[in-house]
This record gives structure tokens, sequence and C-alpha cells, in this order.
């Protein structure tokens, strides 16, 4: 009962925040994941652009499936145009270290609809001093 309670407050919290984080058998919860990688998600969130970008080292690197966006304005600008107004559900770490996590998530990018389903990623977050430096995103 008192699992219950906590992942059901942890459900209402992340979905009143825009993140929606299922509990899972294994116990995670978006708690569980690095500040630099929860900022990310945060902003996406809360279609914060200045926000976003505080989340990443002013050299860091996305490989959005085939693409490589260097910097951070082309960060902002691959964010404004492809991500803000998303909806991501974190489903599972895959792994993690300690300047590193891979992720399963699901996306619905924005302007499809609440009954849209999305799709499933690996998203890895690497990090160095606070702030992620590298992001991988493939299809899953």
């Amino acid at each position: 009962m008192k699992r219950h309670f906590l992942c059901s407050a942890c459900f209402l919290l992340l979905f009143f925040a825009g993140i929606v984080c299922p509990v899972g058998a294994d116990g995670f919860s978006a708690l569980d994941i690095p500040e630099p990688a929860h900022c990310y998600f945060s902003a996406v969130a809360d279609a914060d652009l200045d926000a976003l970008s505080q989340c990443f080292q002013p050299d860091a690197v996305i490989f959005d499936v085939s693409r490589k966006i260097s910097g951070i304005e082309a960060i902002r600008t691959w964010a404004d145009n492809e991500v803000i107004g998303g909806r991501y559900e974190i489903l599972s770490i895959v792994s993690q270290s300690q300047d590193r996590i891979k992720l399963l998530i699901k996306f619905v990018p924005p302007g499809f609809g609440e009954s849209a389903s999305g799709f499933k990623a690996h998203y890895t977050f690497n990090f160095k001093q606070g702030k992620i430096v590298r992001m991988d995103l493939q299809y899953a």
C-alpha cells in the first residue's frame, strides 16, 4: 500500500510537471536519473528553450540518428524545431555509470496531438562537470 501511494504520488508530481515517468517493476522513477538528464526532460516539458540550453556544455554535441548537431546555438535551433512542445515518457534505464546514462524513452513529437503514440528511442547522455556534453539519440 505504501509503495503504491509513493508510486502514485511520483506519477502525479511528474505528470503535472509535464514529465510522464511510470514506476516499473524495478522501482525506476524519474528521481533516479542524473540531474543533467532531468534538466533536459524538465526543460522540454516546460517548453523552456533557455532552460534547455543551460543543460548543455557550450561545446556539446547531439547525434540525432545520423545527424550531428554541434554547439549551443545549433542545439537550440534543433530543440526549437523538433523537441520543444513534444512529450517524453521514460520507460527504463538501460545502463548507467558515473558520467553516462542510457534510457529507453517514448517520444511524441510536437504537433502530433494527445492521441499520438510516438516512437521508442534510446537516449544516451554523457555528462561533464554537471552538464550534458554529448547525447546520442537512436530509434529502439
